[in-house]
């Protein structure tokens, strides 16, 4: 094993030892995408480790970034989940969701999943960021999808959704 990236925050502050990497990174695109708990999100490439780009958000970030159609979607600790180039780091939109983002989202057929501290997963648009449906129950982890079936884990409970991954041919998403 050897070690590709020797990363640091990129904000200034008194002390290493105030701030840190808490989120799992991901990896696509030959990058290596990854959050700091003092809110900057990073690309670097993943051969050489070459910094990127770095985009400071607000809140920190503790769950690893999805990773769809050259788009890295993350969240904050703030409320606010992000899209951002995954080659450039611009933001695509952002969305408020009203309680902090502690999981890590996930992607499919279009739609961005994600569940917040105020129990509530949602289903976003992966291209608008518009919100498309509400389920009154989740927390770190929003759903998986298999099919057209979203499994959630809810405060003690395990749920099935069914249609949670709808294909709409008309956006020209095709079921995985």
């Amino acid at each position: 094993m050897r070690l590709l990236l020797g990363l640091r925050s990129l904000v200034r502050r008194s002390s290493w030892w105030e701030g840190g990497y808490y989120a799992t990174p991901a990896v696509a695109y030959g990058r290596v995408y990854v959050g700091v708990i003092d809110g900057v999100f990073s690309a670097f490439d993943a051969r050489t480790g070459e910094h990127r780009w770095s985009r400071r958000l607000a809140g920190s970030i503790y769950g690893s970034a999805a990773l769809w159609n050259d788009t890295a979607y993350v969240g904050t600790t703030s409320g606010t989940f992000y899209a951002l180039s995954a080659v450039t780091g611009r933001v695509r939109w952002e969305q408020q969701l009203g309680g902090k983002i502690l999981g890590s989202p996930t992607v499919t057929n279009g739609r961005v999943y994600v569940s917040t501290t105020a129990r509530e997963t949602l289903a976003l648009d992966a291209r608008t960021g518009a919100v498309e449906w509400r389920y009154e129950d989740g927390y770190y982890s929003p759903l998986v999808v298999a099919g057209s079936r979203g499994f959630l884990v809810g405060k003690g409970r395990l749920y099935v959704i069914e249609n949670a991954a709808r294909v709409d041919s008309s956006r020209g998403y095709r079921a995985s």
